[in-house]
């Protein structure tokens, strides 16, 4: 609390509602929240992106560190057990984790929106979910974000049942650029002027 004279004064008791029995009070500025992994205080603006991605049942889990900066600043980071919560000019956002799938769609922005949730019913029990810009697919191979171009081409030589196999690497470059090439089971797609060959 000393610590962490942004939080301000107290709006609640303390609550030990969270997984396992761990504890949390809100604050004007935040939440304390005191857990396996440490006792910490946590911005409102991280608090916010710490709900959106379903708290400590979600992929973030609790957070392991107080804020790297005083959080009024509006630019700072703070680690969660699942990953790094970045925030810039006070808008919070999930920059890194270390959950293969939401790092492979953090690491491939021109994924754009999701368009579908996540269905496992690729072969073996391998996992799709449909984007604005391609597919995220994840598999015995990897996690992989697959771009429009070469999905239309996977799907036309039978997906993960055809020559191809399930992607086990990303694109080789951001796909907008219309040249890339992107590695397979059984092969590598090359995408020269927006068009896929094997």
């Amino acid at each position: 609390m000393l610590a962490s004279p942004w939080l301000g004064p107290a709006k609640s008791s303390q609550l030990c509602d969270l997984k396992g029995g761990a504890c949390r009070q809100a604050f004007a500025g935040g939440w304390m929240v005191q857990s396996p992994a440490g006792a910490y205080a946590v911005p409102g603006a991280v608090i916010s992106l710490w709900n959106n991605w379903g708290r400590e049942r979600g992929i973030i889990g609790f957070p392991t560190s107080a804020p790297s900066a005083d959080p009024s600043s509006g630019e700072y980071t703070q680690s969660f057990q699942g990953g790094v919560v970045t925030v810039s000019g006070g808008v919070a956002r999930l920059s890194s984790t270390t959950d293969p799938w939401f790092s492979a769609v953090l690491a491939s922005p021109w994924l754009g929106q999701a368009r579908s949730s996540q269905l496992c019913d690729l072969l073996g029990g391998a996992c799709r979910q449909e984007f604005a810009g391609g597919w995220m697919v994840q598999s015995p191979a990897g996690a992989y974000a697959v771009p429009t171009t070469v999905l239309g081409f996977w799907l036309s030589h039978g997906q993960e049942r055809g020559a191809l196999g399930f992607p086990n690497g990303a694109p080789t470059a951001n796909p907008e650029s219309g040249n890339y090439t992107q590695s397979f089971q059984g092969g590598v797609v090359r995408v020269a002027g927006g068009v896929a060959s094997f």
